[in-house]
């Protein structure tokens, strides 16, 4: 199957025409949106969708800050809100595939600066990222299902560390143990490291993993990311 991520940048209205079109023609299994809006996924399939609360008021109710589209059908959606994870930034859900179910998890994870000088402007810089990543950790630690598991979305860290500072790396390296990062370094088709990331639990292995410059043919950029996309198969 094929899985991808792309945070969408909101998909400006004079942009969303293409960034539909490039999604269909991924032909993707399992899609994570992050920064996005319904519209923007191929039609048909099935959809969960993260909260509308991130804490700071949406300029259209259609915005998500992560939601997931599935060609097949989903099942046990949850946004994890017992968790206590910073809110609207988390979706989950059972992916019914041909060759058995597969439990994905999307995520937006915030970046370093939210609610810092924007939003509630009562963090300091990390706080955020820092909150979800240890929530995270907390969720995959005490995962005891047996399904195949995807976690892929907007993570606002490269793998490995480029500028993070090493406890915030170290955070992420921690909650991530679990999971083999398919992203990790250099992506084929992409000029540098990214902060998108797709990790599978060892039962799932990444047959292909490439990426999708953020601009269309002309050059003009869809989006403020690059998308990265994964074959996966199930291992020996």
């Amino acid at each position: 199957m094929l899985v991808a991520t792309w945070n969408v940048e909101w998909a400006a209205p004079k942009r969303r025409a293409s960034i539909t079109e490039r999604l269909a023609s991924l032909d993707a299994d399992v899609l994570v949106i992050t920064e996005g809006v319904r519209s923007v996924v191929p039609p048909g399939g099935h959809v969960a969708l993260g909260g509308t609360e991130w804490g700071i008021q949406a300029k259209h109710r259609e915005w998500r800050k992560v939601l997931m589209w599935s060609r097949y059908p989903l099942s046990d959606v949850t946004t994890y809100e017992e968790m206590g994870l910073p809110p609207g930034r988390i979706v989950a859900a059972t992916s019914q595939t041909p060759d058995g179910p597969i439990r994905i998890i999307g995520v937006c994870i915030p970046w370093f600066a939210a609610h810092v000088a924007t939003g509630r402007r009562d963090a300091v810089p990390w706080q955020e990222h820092l909150q979800f990543v240890n929530g995270l950790g907390t969720l995959l630690g005490e995962r005891s299902s047996p399904l195949p598991l995807v976690v892929m979305g907007d993570f606002n860290q490269t793998i490995p560390r480029t500028r993070a500072p090493l406890r915030v790396s170290a955070a992420l390296e921690e909650a991530l143990r679990p999971l083999h990062v398919l992203t990790a370094g250099d992506v084929p088709g992409l000029p540098a490291g990214t902060i998108d990331h797709i990790a599978v639990t060892p039962g799932l292995e990444g047959t292909d993993v490439f990426g999708i410059a953020r601009v269309d043919d002309s050059g003009m950029p869809l989006s403020d990311h690059d998308l990265v996309a994964a074959h996966l198969a199930t291992g020996g």
